[in-house]
């Protein structure tokens, strides 16, 4: 008996793989922004992710967004940080904040807050980007003066695609 676990043992060392791509591990309500759409769109940006696509999915958004010089060797990407929908950082101090709104108000002072949140945490170069079903612009009460990058599902993400 103890030779059939052994055999079982190498065979599941030399034949177990990881599961792949799952696109329903990351799916759930098409109107919940926050377990949906970001989290979908952080799975695909994300460089570590099963995808297999490595940072070029992330390539591809920066430059269609003309977001330049942003490392993305290093770049880790985040879904929930903290509160905001979506995080992408990396070693050289650069974040990107992503503000994911689909049939959601802005909360109070919401992009100010995640603005000095990340400021206070040593980011040095920090583009806040607004992302809504057709690009339009945030409350000056969540924004409150911060620089705020608009981005549209209609046609940034629709391209990025």
């Amino acid at each position: 008996m103890s030779d059939l676990f052994q055999a079982a043992a190498v065979l599941r060392a030399t034949h177990h793989s990881d599961p792949g791509f799952n696109l329903f591990s990351v799916l759930r309500s098409d109107s919940d922004e926050v377990y949906l759409h970001s989290r979908f769109l952080a799975f695909l940006l994300n460089p570590q992710a099963a995808h297999g696509c490595g940072n070029a999915l992330l390539k591809t958004l920066l430059q269609v967004l003309r977001i330049e010089d942003f490392d993305v060797e290093t770049a880790s990407v985040h879904a929930e940080f903290k509160g905001i929908d979506i995080f992408i950082r990396n070693a050289k101090g650069q974040a990107i904040i992503i503000e994911n709104k689909i049939y959601h108000h802005d909360q109070d002072e919401q992009i100010y807050r995640y603005d000095q949140l990340i400021k206070n945490q040593g980011y040095t170069v920090i583009a806040n980007l607004y992302l809504t079903l057709d690009g339009s612009e945030p409350s000056e009460q969540s924004s409150k003066g911060i620089k705020v990058d608009l981005v549209s599902y209609e046609t940034d993400i629709i391209c990025w695609l």
